[in-house]
């Protein structure tokens, strides 16, 4: 069974973070529509100029960054 490798608990409910370190298919994907605005592939940079740009969920540099830190580095 997948587990989130983060959990972020706040007053009103919680955030899971999955990390995928294997190719997927994105269109093979079952999303929520309710939950999942839009899915893509994107390399830290990519996603922290995204959060500069204002057009990715605004998180803070160092979340991603930890995000990042937390895979397995590849062979």
């Amino acid at each position: 069974m997948l587990r989130p490798r983060l959990t972020i608990n706040f007053p009103n409910g919680f955030d899971d973070y999955y990390l995928l370190e294997r190719e997927v298919a994105l269109p093979l994907l079952k999303l929520q529509e309710e939950e999942v605005q839009a899915v893509a592939w994107a390399e830290k940079d990519e996603i922290l100029e995204m959060i500069a740009q204002g057009s990715f969920v605004p998180h803070r540099s160092a979340f991603i960054s930890l995000l990042f830190e937390m895979l397995v580095p590849k062979e």
